[in-house]
């Protein structure tokens, strides 16, 4: 009791901001009292290993800084400060503001590992016993702190179960610690229920909580970054075993024709080599075996529920029709029974593409690479058209590759349905448009999908790690797919100016490059 009370008074007013001629002071008389340790809210500020300090204005526009600090590896600390919309596309449409804000955040965060929590708090039973208990992310009105958010056992923000979501790409409740300041001149509208215990949910609140997640998420973005290149220096990075495998091969076949093993017979070295190139080729066939199924599946569950969802409204609508059909006058019978069967050959039309890109080819094959755009052209039609957006394509050149044409389809999809996303269902502004180009860039054939939305802010790396997305209930797996898929096809993505090449669009532009040498061009 005498701990709760301490850590309760401790956060009566913000760290963040606090409270102007106000401060609380617990005595006790009594010498058997024993000092109950308070959180060091300094000694975390100083040592986080991650600190994100950001204002949110009545705009949804966040202004960040961004600080990541290991003392161990110097080389690896950074800082990123920067502005960004963090409004939902899909939920602020038509040119709608937040109903909230301005308000402000700071957030600490480190890793779980022993080390880094030694690194942080000094010792591991400071942290579990003083710390722990107060980890999370609490809320402040005017200095002076709103409950229950930020409880030991209140996780408003849904930390735990986003970690789960993201594949523990997420930030953890135990992982952090951070403030949120508001004022109620600035959130006039952020009402206390009559209990006390808690806001009102209301379409303020809703609004101030979309901010707040997606906030997070940006933190969470660029902690990602950062946690994937402390992987790699420490060689526990999610591809060191493959890069190990490969890199022992590449040692024996270079020590194999190294000149102290010229008295080696040459039958002998010979066999070894080959061991060796066979054993890659081998290991390589594994992966892509293993991979490629993998990629497909996770693109079919990221991208097919929506021509699917489609499929479905097409289907009732056609039984609809057919029912009504029943009812009427025969002249008008013929054109209800028309629209139906119209709408049913839509619907089967998109069922049977997503058949085609599961049914899985027995070796890689030429293609003309129109096949797969034709095919993700026809899966993706229905969204463009009921979002409103204008597609089209140019195809100025023509080639072909070696490969999986259903992996190409998978990889335009997951590109089209970023574009798609990040254009919203905005009404009234101006045309939003989708264009894909097949063209050259820099002298190699080239795939573009090119939109009017609000580009792209991070740099390639970024966005194609897995788990990394700013789509508020994302996944971060569509753009990694599709980079893994060029990658498979010897390709690569590139992020694109709109004065790259003739005829792009102002927002984001991302081709997927094919090597000339790989890829047979010829004339349109």
């Amino acid at each position: 009791m005498r701990r709760e009370l301490v850590e309760k008074m401790q956060l009566v007013s913000s760290p963040l901001s606090g409270m102007r001629n106000f401060h609380v002071d617990l005595e006790v008389n009594d010498p058997l009292f024993k000092d109950t340790k308070p959180v060091d809210y300094k000694q975390i500020q100083k040592n986080a290993i991650y600190t994100f300090t950001g204002s949110i204005s009545k705009d949804g526009e966040l202004e960040y800084t961004y600080e990541f600090r290991r003392p161990d590896y110097p080389s690896l600390s950074r800082t990123d400060a920067r502005k960004r919309s963090v409004l939902d596309p899909e939920y602020f449409t038509g040119g709608k503001k937040p109903t909230c804000g301005p308000f402000k955040m700071v957030m600490y965060s480190w890793e779980g590992t022993g080390q880094d929590i030694r690194m942080v708090f000094g010792t591991q039973g400071y942290y579990d016993e003083i710390v722990r208990r107060n980890t999370g992310i609490k809320l402040f009105r005017d200095g002076f702190r709103v409950l229950p958010y930020g409880d030991f056992d209140n996780d408003w923000l849904n930390l735990n179960q986003r970690r789960i979501e993201r594949f523990e790409e997420g930030i953890s409740k135990n992982l952090i610690i951070g403030f949120i300041d508001t004022s109620s001149k600035d959130n006039p509208h952020l009402l206390d229920k009559s209990d006390r215990e808690g806001l009102i949910d209301n379409e303020q609140f809703r609004d101030f909580y979309r901010l707040v997640t997606n906030s997070l998420k940006v933190f969470e973005n660029l902690r990602l970054v950062d946690r994937d290149a402390l992987k790699r220096k420490t060689g526990r990075a999610r591809t060191s075993r493959i890069e190990r495998f490969t890199d022992s091969i590449r040692k024996i076949q270079t020590a194999l024709n190294d000149p102290a093993f010229e008295k080696v017979p040459y039958e002998k070295k010979k066999e070894l080599l080959d061991l060796a190139v066979t054993a890659r080729k081998r290991f390589a066939e594994v992966i892509e075996a293993t991979e490629s199924p993998l990629l497909v599946a996770a693109g079919i569950g990221i991208t097919a529920m929506i021509p699917t969802h489609e499929a479905r409204r097409d289907l009732q609508e056609g039984i609809k029709l057919l029912v009504h059909a029943q009812t009427v006058k025969d002249e008008m019978m013929l054109k209800d029974v028309k629209a139906a069967l119209e709408l049913l050959r839509q619907a089967d039309d998109v069922v049977g593409s997503i058949t085609r890109i599961q049914q899985k080819s027995t070796q890689e094959e030429q293609f003309d690479i129109k096949r797969p755009i034709e095919l993700a052209e026809n899966l993706f039609s229905y969204r463009f058209e009921r979002r409103k957006i204008d597609y089209s394509h140019e195809f100025r050149i023509s080639f072909a590759v070696k490969g999986s044409s259903r992996l190409i389809t998978m990889a335009l999809l997951n590109m089209f349905d970023n574009s798609s996303y990040w254009l919203g269902e905005k009404k009234g502004e101006e045309k939003r448009q989708v264009k894909l180009i097949i063209d050259e860039v820099r002298g190699e054939p080239a795939i573009i999908v090119s939109d009017t939305g609000p580009g792209i802010q991070d740099d390639l790396k970024t966005i194609t790690l897995p788990f990394f997305t700013t789509k508020p209930g994302g996944m971060g797996l569509g753009l990694y797919i599709a980079d893994r898929i060029a990658e498979n096809h010897e390709a690569r993505l590139q992020l694109l100016s709109p004065t790259a090449i003739r005829g792009l669009l102002p927002g984001a532009n991302i081709a997927m490059i094919f090597p000339r040498a790989t890829a047979k061009v010829h004339a349109k």
